[in-house]
């Protein structure tokens, strides 16, 4: 818009400087004894080529300002795309950020009963049944799904007997989705790597569903985690007899 009035100030300024003497000889025509009508017609003709000069003038002004409005409703609108986009990059950042803190609670749930798991059976081991039999149906710290896995002993662990989500790493490189914990859906084939929230909708799960019924609660064992679990491996613990 600057640029525009330096413009226009120009054109006016190189007018006024056109018509100065234009005006002295219409007064000189219109003041002199050899007629009013000489005169007139001498600056009436100079007037016409002026006015020509003018218009051309004005008119190529007036194209200019058409053009630069034109482009301002341009910037106008791809700004307005831009924000658009923005918005929804920022909405999407947010609804990611919401998702990764839910996988974090997670993620720390299943360390902790880990954590806790092996200090039990540590403690159990201590009492001299590390590597022995309790009875003949029950192997300490073999892998269990339940307690009938365990005889008459106990399983024990994190989460045991369910489906392990934290297997599915979001973003991790992958060709099938056996990178992504076997989670079917999962490998996204146009980035290659691993879309985990997506895989939740390819197996007709919702988020809320996701996150409340299905990782860390949909019971499987070693042999129906395949089915169960969407291809996701199970939770296991270890048994104490």
């Amino acid at each position: 818009m600057k640029a525009f009035l330096i413009v226009f100030l120009c054109f006016a300024l190189t007018f006024a400087a056109e018509l100065e003497p234009l005006t002295d000889a219409s007064g000189e025509g219109s003041g002199s004894g050899e007629g009013s009508g000489e005169g007139s017609g001498e600056s009436s003709g100079e007037y016409v080529n002026v006015d020509k000069l003018t218009v051309q003038q004005l008119q190529t002004l007036n194209d200019y300002a058409i053009k630069l409005q034109q482009d301002s409703q341009k910037l106008i609108q791809e700004a307005n795309a831009l924000i658009v986009q923005l918005t929804t990059l920022s909405a999407n950042a947010q609804t990611l950020g919401i998702y990764s803190t839910i996988v974090a609670s997670n993620s720390q749930t299943v360390l902790d009963n880990a954590i806790y798991s092996l200090e039990l059976a540590q403690n159990s081991s201590s009492s001299g049944n590390e590597t022995t039999t309790a009875s003949p149906t029950c192997t300490s710290s073999s892998v269990c799904y339940n307690n009938e896995d365990c005889g008459s002993g106990t399983c024990i662990g994190g989460l045991f007997g369910t489906c392990d989500c934290n297997s599915c790493v979001y973003g991790w490189p992958c060709q099938d989705d056996s990178a992504c914990g076997g989670f079917q859906g999962a490998c996204n084939n146009l980035t290659s790597t691993c879309d985990c929230f997506g895989a939740y909708a390819h197996n007709n799960l919702t988020i809320t569903d996701a996150f409340t019924k299905f990782c860390n609660v949909q019971k499987c064992t070693g042999k129906n985690h395949d089915e169960t679990c969407f291809g996701l491996p199970c939770n296991t613990g270890i048994c104490v007899c």
